[in-house]
């Protein structure tokens, strides 16, 4: 037990993912057996031996010298962005979406509002827009905490509800409480954390009330079987329904999607030798494929006989398993390695909650997403840049 304690704190990142990569294993396993462990293996072992190399090469790297960014380190500075990009973003929306559904009585009006607010926009605000959800607010929330800042912590919090509940995305209101929910967890404050779960309660609560019509006297246009599916509901209990629904989601459909990718490829789809990259695409002068738009019609064939389109994101590595094969997977291996240790390079000597706070969840998605996503759009990146920028503050308290 005390090995692995301190393996944790020594090597926090990194011990959270192989926790993930077991569960991702055990998705793998239920969906096919062992078939593909061999390829999985090439990976994991990769990652390690190149993690701790990398260890060894870099333990006597100074740590970074914040006090060239102490001017950029200013709370009055970070609130003030956050506000002006939220009101930016609102205005270059024309409105509040989500009020605006109050209005709305048939369900598929509702549903096309949703998907329409990121038209509403030029496309960059959208991106900053995650920025500002994913990065900025949740940060903010975490050092106004720490530094016992109350009235910008409110501020930030309330800005950050209303902002999640306008934009229509229930998965922005976990984004902003997420690290505050992990340091409750950590430091056992289970009152604080359902203080926390109250806001993420209520906004998904109203959400669900505003994007239904139907449950406010309006039309559901979109259900061609409403008796079957009232039927369903009542055959068994929705918690239970809710329960297994998101147990699969979390431990079994990260590792169905590997397995899926890894039957796909190179059997019913090629290896695009470097075009799933876009950079790489272009230079190569030929075309970029998305493998995951492309796989859906055959991961989900179903669905695409309905005609529904979808994306079948995956882990990290088998991005570039799709591209270079298992060469593609001890590379990712290697920027894996690299991607960890700099984090635990940054985080040195930061309280562990701190880092558990602001890294755990988005280690967690790797386990269905890309790294180059989660850092961009993500919002990891602007994590990291965050932390070295008020590490000094954060330090200090």
């Amino acid at each position: 037990m005390n090995s692995f304690k301190n393996m944790f704190f020594k090597h926090t990142v990194l011990t959270i993912y192989l926790v993930v990569f077991v569960f991702l294993c055990l998705g793998v396993f239920i969906t096919s057996g062992l078939i593909y462990f061999s390829m999985l293996f090439y990976f994991i072992s990769s990652l390690v031996l190149f993690y701790f190399i990398g260890n060894k090469l870099s333990s006597k790297i100074n740590q970074i010298n914040t006090n060239l960014f102490a001017f950029f380190a200013n709370s009055k500075l970070l609130i003030t962005i956050i506000i002006l990009l939220f009101v930016g973003h609102l205005v270059s929306i024309n409105g509040l979406p989500a009020f605006e559904c109050f209005d709305i009585t048939h369900l598929s009006k509702a549903v096309e509002l949703r998907k329409g607010i990121t038209t509403r926009a030029h496309p960059i605000w959208n991106y900053i827009s995650s920025i500002n959800i994913k990065a900025l607010i949740p940060f903010a929330i975490v050092l106004f905490w720490h530094k016992e800042q109350k009235l910008y912590y409110w501020i930030v919090i309330f800005v950050g509800c209303l902002y999640a509940f306008t934009l229509m995305q229930k998965s922005h209101i976990l984004a902003i409480f997420i690290p505050m929910i992990i340091v409750c967890v950590y430091e056992k404050k289970w009152l604080q954390l359902i203080q926390y779960s109250i806001p993420i309660i209520v906004v998904i609560g109203t959400l669900v009330y505003v994007t239904n019509p139907q449950i406010r006297g309006g039309i559901d246009d979109l259900s061609k079987n409403k008796n079957n599916k009232t039927t369903e509901i009542k055959k068994e209990n929705i918690v239970v329904v809710v329960v297994k629904s998101l147990s699969k989601r979390v431990f079994i459909t990260p590792g169905e999607m590997v397995s899926e990718w890894f039957r796909c490829i190179p059997t019913k789809k090629p290896f695009l030798k470097g075009n799933g990259y876009s950079f790489i695409s272009k230079i190569k002068n030929e075309e970029f494929h998305d493998y995951a738009l492309e796989l859906y019609p055959l991961i989900r064939p179903k669905m695409a006989e309905r005609n529904i389109q979808g994306r079948v994101n995956v882990a990290s590595f088998m991005r570039e398993y799709s591209n270079f094969g298992v060469l593609g997977l001890i590379f990712s291996a290697f920027i894996t390695a690299a991607f960890f240790l700099f984090i635990e390079f940054v985080y040195k000597g930061s309280d562990i909650k701190i880092k558990l706070a602001l890294n755990l969840f988005l280690v967690f998605l790797l386990s269905s997403g890309s790294l180059s996503t989660l850092l961009l759009s993500g919002g990891w990146f602007f994590l990291i840049l965050l932390y070295v920028l008020f590490k000094k503050q954060l330090d200090a308290c």
